[in-house]
């Protein structure tokens, strides 16, 4: 793998741990990245989102879905 580039994982999960989603998995340029979240198919509650690079977790956050 090219070193400018890294493997990307944005996982979605619910409440009791459950993963919802996978967001993104794909690979990236190194820098700065965004990615768009729609929530219409989600109801509204407290979900958590882990990033993943290269396969090693960077960090999960809390994050509050209100509709």
């Amino acid at each position: 793998m090219n070193c400018r580039f890294r493997k990307i994982r944005l996982k979605l999960y619910d409440i009791l741990g459950k993963e919802v989603v996978t967001l993104v998995n794909e690979s990236k340029q190194m820098g700065k990245s965004k990615f768009l979240f729609n929530g219409n198919n989600f109801p509204s509650g407290i979900y958590f989102y882990s990033l993943f690079l290269n396969e090693n977790l960077i960090d999960t956050k809390k994050m509050l879905l209100i509709k």
